[in-house]
């Protein structure tokens, strides 16, 4: 097998196959991640993929058991343990990635590393993490090699001594186990025109032609929506959309509106999002359980569009809690069994033969969520209880995923995880600050818009650019802002020198920029004829540091730089040499005043009672007052609760 490895690789690269053609048999283009799967799969040593939750739950018992007045996260620990031990779950990741085991410094290294390997030997034992799997995999390809070469060609899209040490120790195995490891050159497309001088700049050469030919564009914009409108106009507009590369390093969600206007396809690339539509479930039907009781969080739980707790209920509750926001009332208790009531009628209308077990279902759900006792925030919610509510949420969800309601099935999953590592720290009752990062772990990755996934174009699209690896005719680099950078290592000097000797040192940030530096200019060098930049920067934001590497380039010459609002408004706007459509807009004619408009018929004014409001509004509109007051239309709203002061009374 065949494979291109890059570090930026593991999403969508260009050319996505080791050929360019449309689809391959034994090659594959991926990063670390894919690369990992795809050998684990070859070496039979495939497991399902542990979640980040539970191996936190149980790196935190990890912390708990070692833990003591001298190891330095002690005070942290006793403060906020789920967050201490989400920092050194990474510190201790990181260095399982370079080769750390907790016997390889002597008993005379720096107590820190001595604190975590102490950690790392107490119980429980902590399920494997992409580290420890990428280790495994290294340690079978060297001790337990199969009997052909699992990869034959290994092509690197990133210089090999400034890739990670783990990576570097995997590509160094498949090297002995027979793999011919090669350097991919650095695509080169060799234009001409002022794309050409920004690659002769990027290159080293300092000597500038500009021409201001529309070949290199950066366009900056203040807002996002002004940027997508030109870039969908041009893309429209564009005589050849096949010959674009889009590199996405920003959500598109406002540029596949702009594409979807202009009758083109979607990239699909949008921003994940942690309370998406069900989702949103979740954490408010856990935030109902605290005291003091939050009728504004319960609020919140009914109004969802999809919520665990009965529609009648939920109807009987929202016309309650905004006039008595409490819990456990005589009206509280009436609204209850009367919205049971209507729910058993409906339920047996539907279908009597299932309307008992249904039934049951609506009396656990309110039980649950609105009659369990409420926990006290500092001693947690007993862990037994927790567990009866997250599988509670997952039986629900379950039925609603059987229903094809989008991310139910994703919503069931996370409660049952989050339920598994409840059960993992071995507490008898979980705290709400606890609980809480439990949970923002879970839903920290978030989910993409199940209702706009990316469509067949007649564009590439890579998700980074150091995903762009052979040479293409244009690029159009969508999110040219400010990148996240390396962080420091948290190790002393001391720390690292032990480290180092003993050939466990994490990959050092210098070592990380490089290769982004490298990988920021790779699109930039692959584009032949033409390449634009759309960079959103709000005031006071950083400019990309190609941008400034740029700027002697960039300043004298605003045919380069231009500004998305400027363009937006112009008569025949051009963006990188395609003139963008615009026609006069010609207005509607307003229709003609007239004093008196005559109904059909007749309209009585006249009601048993009427509010001084109901007046004002029949004198100062009566078209107004008759849609509210005779054609029964009000404006929706959220019920919501008054302010505390209100309800205290003015």
């Amino acid at each position: 097998m065949q494979i291109v490895l890059g570090l930026d690789a593991d999403g969508l690269a260009a050319p996505a196959t080791t050929t360019g053609a449309a689809a391959e048999a034994g090659g594959l283009v991926t990063g670390p991640a894919g690369l990992l799967r795809m050998l684990e799969s070859l070496l039979g040593l495939a497991l399902p993929p542990v979640p980040t939750v539970r191996r936190l739950a149980r790196w935190r018992a990890k912390l708990a058991a070692a833990d003591g007045p001298a190891r330095f996260w002690h005070r942290s620990f006793a403060t906020d343990p789920f967050a201490t031990a989400r920092l050194l779950l990474d510190w201790r990741d990181t260095l399982v990635e370079a080769g750390w085991t907790p016997t390889v410094l002597g008993p005379d290294a720096p107590a820190r590393l001595l604190d975590l390997a102490a950690a790392e030997r107490a119980a429980p034992s902590l399920p494997p993490g992409e580290t420890d799997r990428l280790r495994r995999a290294i340690n079978a390809l060297r001790d337990d090699p199969p009997p052909t070469p699992v990869v034959t060609r290994l092509r690197l899209l990133d210089p090999p001594d400034l890739l990670p040490p783990g990576l570097r120790a995997l590509i160094a195995a498949l090297a002995a186990h027979g793999a011919d490891v090669i350097e991919e050159p650095a695509p080169d497309g060799a234009a001409l025109g002022d794309l050409g001088t920004v690659q002769g700049m990027l290159a080293g050469l300092r000597e500038a032609r500009v021409a201001e030919d529309g070949s290199f564009v950066l366009l900056e914009a203040e807002t996002e929506g002004a940027a997508a409108e030109l870039v969908a106009d041009l893309l429209a507009a564009a005589p050849d959309p096949g010959g674009w590369t889009i590199v996405t390093t920003r959500p598109t969600g406002l540029l596949d509106a702009a594409l979807r206007r202009r009758h083109l396809p979607r990239l699909g690339r949008d921003a994940r999002s942690p309370l998406r539509g069900i989702l949103q479930v979740l954490p408010l039907a856990l935030a109902v359980r605290w005291r003091p009781f939050d009728a504004r969080r319960l609020l919140e739980l009914l109004q969802l569009p999809r919520s665990p707790i009965p529609r009648e209920v939920r109807h009987k509750l929202l016309r309650l809690l905004p006039e008595t926001p409490g819990r456990g009332s005589s009206a509280w208790r009436t609204a209850i069994e009367d919205g049971l009531a209507e729910c058993r009628e409906r339920l047996t209308a539907e279908d009597p033969s299932r309307a008992a077990s249904r039934m049951d279902e609506a009396t656990a759900a309110v039980a649950t969520w609105l009659e369990a006792p409420l926990a006290d925030p500092d001693h947690g919610l007993p862990t037994d209880e927790f567990l009866i509510a997250c599988n509670g949420v997952a039986r629900w969800a379950q039925r609603q995923a059987a229903a094809d309601v989008p991310l139910a099935a994703v919503l069931a999953a996370h409660a049952l995880t989050l339920a598994e590592a409840a059960r993992e720290t071995g507490l008898p009752a979980l705290p709400r600050l606890d609980l809480e990062r439990l949970l923002d772990t879970i839903l920290a990755e978030g989910e993409a818009d199940p209702e706009a996934p990316a469509e067949a174009a007649p564009w590439t699209v890579a998700t980074a650019p150091g995903a762009v690896w052979a040479s293409m005719p244009r690029l159009l680099w969508w999110g040219f802002d400010e990148p996240a950078l390396p962080q420091m290592l948290p190790w002393s000097a001391e720390e690292q020198q032990a480290l180092r000797a003993a050939g466990c040192l994490p990959w050092p940030p210098e070592a990380a920029l490089a290769t982004d530096s490298l990988a920021w200019r790779r699109p930039i060098m692959a584009a032949r004829r033409g390449a634009v930049l759309v960079a959103i920067r709000p005031a006071g934001t950083e400019a990309h540091p190609l941008a400034h590497e740029l700027a002697p380039l960039l300043e004298p010459y605003p045919g380069l730089r231009l500004r998305a609002e400027a363009l937006l408004v112009s008569a025949a706007p051009v963006l990188a040499g395609v003139a963008l459509p615009r026609a006069a807009a010609i207005p509607a004619m307003l229709p003609s005043a007239r004093g008196t408009w005559q109904a059909g018929t007749p309209i009585s004014v006249r009601r048993d009672t009427d509010s001084a409001t109901a007046i004002e509004s029949l004198l100062g509109c009566p078209f107004g007052w008759t849609m509210q007051y005779r054609a029964g239309l009000s404006p929706g709203r959220f019920a919501s609760i008054a302010e505390e002061e209100r309800l205290i009374g003015l």
